[in-house]
């Protein structure tokens, strides 16, 4: 497919998405797949051998589904998000940076390989947010283990997960690609905490391979050693900084974070060469009533963008479950913020679903927030109430 036509297939399709002829995806648990918002049951294949996962005839049919403007099983969740998802995100950045790339349904472009990698390499995580999964924090399921009966109240059964980048296979698997890309998202788990990371950086300093483009989500916990200072060799590099709030929001949220050294850590990295640090804000019912203040801390700290990814899985955090006086208060609390943000940052597809009605099972999604809710206050010695007054209300309305 030639270049304009691809173009008028990014702007019209209702089905296709450019990162299965682009990208290559790998989780925590070191399945490949086609990208981090994918069904995760039906994956692609394992990390062992890349270059065979990226020319699978099951790739391929997903590509030739694509092309041909057919819905993909896979990418309901993109599909249902509509102009506010990773899909129409991605699809629209490659029309212009990428309008000339011919795309195939074997190799998945004119390269034959990807142009970039988003690698998970690993569960090893010292946070336990929320919002996350024992697959993707070894913190949370270290928690799980030592509290069995929170397993079945948060759906969420602990497994044994490896680090799969310091499998010697899988890591030469990957080094073969790193000479290819152009750039290498690394997230987790806490990335910089992980030896393969610091495996794989030292081996594209030694292979002068520092022009790729970094892009690393990070907690911010980690300011010092090897791995950190690895990252001074490297020329281009995008920090996603997570954070869900400012004070006790992001710390409640993102239980063992501190937010007096997340703010440290924030001004440390800004002040890094080379580097752009953006803030990735995961929105949900925790921190809908307080966004508005971390808006305020990333205006008066910018220097690169926000962006709000809205929680869908766990269902029973998702600001869906919102009742008509809370959906009023919080869009009275981010009332002209859009005007600040550029279409990147996902803030308009949060007003959205604040305009949308709820779920049909929300009142059984309700009482499934107040057990997990009052579960992990209990173990984790915090209190929801803290955050805001609504969310105390919530809590006695929904029991």
């Amino acid at each position: 497919m030639q270049g304009q036509q691809l173009l008028n297939q990014l702007v019209k399709s209702k089905n296709f998405c450019v990162m299965p002829f682009t990208h290559q995806y790998i989780t925590t648990t070191g399945d490949v797949n086609l990208c981090c918002v994918a069904d995760y049951a039906n994956n692609l294949g394992r990390v062992t051998d890349l270059s065979t996962a990226w020319n699978s005839p099951e790739l391929r049919a997903v590509r030739e589904r694509m092309l041909a403007d057919k819905p993909e099983p896979r990418c309901t969740l993109c599909y249902r998000q509509g102009s506010g998802s990773d899909r129409v995100s991605h699809n629209t950045r490659y029309a212009k940076s990428h309008g000339e790339l011919e795309l195939n349904a074997t190799t998945g472009n004119s390269t034959d390989v990807p142009l970039w990698m988003d690698l998970r390499p690993g569960r090893l995580c010292n946070l336990k947010c929320r919002m996350c999964f024992s697959d993707v924090s070894s913190a949370i399921h270290d928690e799980l283990v030592a509290h069995p009966k929170l397993s079945e109240l948060i759906g969420d059964t602990p497994r044994t997960v490896t680090d799969w980048l310091e499998d010697p296979t899988a890591f030469q698997s990957v080094t073969r690609w790193v000479h290819h890309i152009g750039v290498l998202k690394l997230a987790g788990g806490e990335p910089l905490f992980m030896p393969g990371v610091l495996r794989l950086l030292k081996y594209c300093v030694d292979n002068n391979l520092t022009g790729i483009y970094l892009d690393i989500t990070t907690n911010g916990t980690r300011l010092q050693g090897k791995t950190f200072r690895l990252l001074d060799n490297f020329k281009y590099m995008d920090i996603q900084f997570s954070m869900c709030g400012t004070g006790y929001t992001n710390d409640y949220i993102r239980t063992g974070a501190d937010w007096q050294q997340l703010v440290q850590a924030y001004k440390a990295y800004t002040a890094r060469v080379n580097t752009r640090v953006h803030i990735m804000a995961t929105v949900q019912l925790y921190n809908i009533f307080t966004l508005h203040e971390l808006v305020k801390f990333w205006s008066a700290h910018a220097q690169g963008n926000i962006v709000f990814n809205l929680v869908n899985y766990p269902q029973d955090l998702s600001i869906d479950l919102l009742d008509r006086e809370g959906r009023d208060l919080a869009l009275s609390t981010l009332a002209g913020s859009e005007k600040f943000f550029s279409t990147g940052s996902r803030l308009a597809h949060v007003i959205e679903r604040l305009n949308s009605s709820p779920p049909r099972n929300v009142d059984e999604l309700r009482k499934s927030w107040v057990k997990r809710t009052q579960a992990l206050d209990g173990i984790r010695g915090t209190d929801v109430k803290t955050i805001h007054p609504m969310l105390g209300k919530y809590l006695q309305e929904w029991a």
